[in-house]
């Protein structure tokens, strides 16, 4: 004998679908706001460092947006009963969590540095001058843009709940989440081999996203004798030591090399 649902299961199901695909489309959105972080940045100039690039964009934003549902709002759809409340409390957390995340990017582009406990006196002194420069005008202006952002997040709430059904009958479930654990994974994997390697194109991204702690296994893999320790870091000393590019040639050298490209230039121009 089959057992229908109780309406309080059918409304936490619906709820709980609800729910993903609000975390689905503010995922979108949140990969669009990251985009300053990549644009405000040099480009790897390697296949494999735009390969990691493209992973760990998609692969960390996507985390950390989906975690944030996870911890904030999947709790509330088991808790709270009146769909409402869900829907105008998931929408503040969003608009609040994304404001942050533009307001993060926004500060890297300008900085370089994002939220955090480090970077407290540089935000307070970027704070301090913003309000002697900005008047009573902007700062409401502000608000105000934050008022329109909240509005489309409720909107966009109300939009995916009547719409849930609908939406439930395409199965992507399955196709975005192994996307995204893909993107997670390789990354983190790619990561490994570029800090063992000290591959610069990856390493220098390792401070484009806020929150982001690449995966490294230097012990793990020197245990394994896959890794050298001592080579290590002997190479990340000459590798990251400035005083290696101070180097000065002896005179009959330098004569000798400038010599050379007197010649190979001399040999382009008669071509």
């Amino acid at each position: 004998m089959i057992l229908a649902e109780s309406p309080r299961r059918q409304r936490v199901t619906k709820l709980v679908n609800w729910g993903h695909w609000f975390a689905l489309a503010n995922i979108i959105i949140a990969i669009v706001i990251a985009s300053i972080f990549v644009f405000s940045s040099p480009m790897p100039g390697t296949g494999v460092g735009t390969l990691y690039l493209l992973a760990n964009w998609f692969g960390h934003i996507g985390f950390m947006t989906f975690f944030g549902f996870v911890i904030f709002i999947l709790p509330l759809c088991y808790v709270v009963s009146n769909q409402r409340i869900i829907k105008a409390s998931a929408s503040v957390i969003a608009a609040v969590g994304l404001a942050l995340l533009a307001f993060d990017a926004l500060l890297f582009n300008r900085t370089g540095f994002h939220i955090s406990f480090h970077a407290a006196d540089l935000l307070r002194s970027e704070a301090q001058a913003q309000i002697a420069i900005d008047n009573w005008q902007q700062w409401a202006f502000l608000f105000l843009l934050f008022v329109v952002w909240l509005g489309f997040q409720l909107v966009l709430a109300n939009a995916i709940w009547k719409r849930v059904e609908r939406f439930t009958r395409y199965k992507i479930g399955i196709p975005v989440t192994t996307f995204f654990v893909s993107c997670f994974v390789t990354s983190h994997a790619i990561h490994v081999w570029a800090d063992a390697k000290l591959y610069q194109p990856i390493i220098k991204q390792d401070n484009m996203f806020p929150l982001s702690y690449p995966a490294t296994a230097k012990t793990t893999m020197s245990r394994y004798g896959l890794l050298d320790l001592a080579a290590y870091e002997e190479r990340k000393q000459l590798q990251f030591n400035p005083d290696i590019h101070n180097i000065t040639y002896p005179a009959e050298l330098g004569l000798l090399l400038n010599r050379n490209q007197q010649k190979f230039d001399g040999y382009r121009a008669n071509r």
